[in-house]
């Protein structure tokens, strides 16, 4: 959707439909609101009920913010977690910095 996209910094919507996206945010350099509202929104409210995955560019910055670790359930920075949305359907997230 936003392949590529190294301008976008910031996304607010609701992904509460969202199936599958691999590439949605692949390139981008959010912010550390935005990559916390996509993941709770998958995690609170979002439907699908399979396996799917959805990259996100990260900007670097937040990289080790203790915040955004909390909110993808690990200590530390890595490429690729794993979360059960709302739900049931097992989310692969594939984290980029930039």
């Amino acid at each position: 959707m936003f392949k590529s996209c190294s301008n976008l910094t910031s996304f607010n919507s609701d992904l509460s439909s969202l199936t599958n996206s691999n590439n949605m945010f692949d390139g981008c350099k959010l912010d550390k609101s935005s990559v916390i509202d996509i993941i709770t929104c998958l995690k609170e409210r979002n439907s699908c009920s399979s396996s799917a995955s959805l990259t996100i560019g990260v900007d670097k910055q937040y990289q080790n913010d203790p915040e955004l670790l909390e909110v993808l359930g690990i200590t530390s920075w890595t490429s690729r977690v794993t979360i059960v949305g709302h739900g049931g359907g097992t989310w692969t997230i594939n984290l980029q910095v930039r």
